[in-house]
Order: C-alpha cells, then structure tokens, then sequence
C-alpha cells in the first residue's frame, strides 16, 4: 500500500510558498528562504517532504482543518477500486475526493484544504494592510 506522496505530487502545488506552509502543518520549519536555497537544497527539501507526507500525517492535517475551517468532519471509505475521503461542512454539504490509494485520496484531500489555508491567509493579511 502506498504511504506517502511523490514528489511528482508535491509539484502539484505549484508554488514554493504552499511548500513551505505544508511543511508547517506538519510541524517542519525551516529558516532559509527558497531564494537563498541552491536547487540541490530544494529537491532535497521537495523529497524529504514528500516522504513526511504520510497518511497519517495527511489525516493529522485534516482533523486539524476542521476545527475553524471550511470544512467540520471527514470520513474515509472505499467503493470497490477506489478510496473516497468525505468532508461535511455546517450546511450539510458534502465533498468528495478520490483516489486509486488511499494515500492519493488523502492528498486531494489536503490540496484542497492547503488552498483554502493559503488564500485565507493572504486574504486576511491584504486586508490588514488596509
């Protein structure tokens, strides 16, 4: 069973920031900023994050979304060849992410919730330079 992402997954992000706010939520600072990182650094920090990216630590990450998120409670399940992680949201709105693992569904899962994270980060800080 596969029990972390690729890095091939991690490049999903598309940005070095949702990186760095991943490894936060998994409790790995690091006090270097990307620029001053060689590339060797970097594929390096990419690799070792995907491996710390277990299912264990996605569902830390997820339980830990819920408290004040978008989104209230989760379950994982499985219907036949695929993994299904549910959330459930105060209004009964239900949203769905599978994958082939459950290792996958997990990290659409996380995608999403990483995101949400993000933009109401930077939405909170613009408005505070206001």
């Amino acid at each position: 069973m596969k029990q972390c992402i690729t890095v091939e997954q991690l490049e999903e992000l598309k940005s070095d920031d949702k990186v760095c706010k991943l490894n936060t939520l998994m409790g790995h600072n690091w006090m270097i900023p990307r620029e001053e990182m060689s590339d060797m650094t970097w594929n390096k920090i990419l690799k070792d994050t995907a491996e710390y990216c277990t299912i264990g630590k996605m569902i830390e990450i997820l339980e830990n979304s819920t408290n004040g998120n978008q989104f209230y409670s989760f379950t994982v399940g499985k219907n036949v060849e695929t993994y299904v992680v549910t959330f459930f949201d105060g209004e009964y709105k239900e949203t769905h992410f599978r994958g082939k693992s459950l290792c996958d569904a997990l990290w659409e899962a996380v995608k999403v919730t990483l995101n949400t994270k993000f933009a109401n980060e930077r939405r909170n800080r613009d408005e505070s330079y206001e």
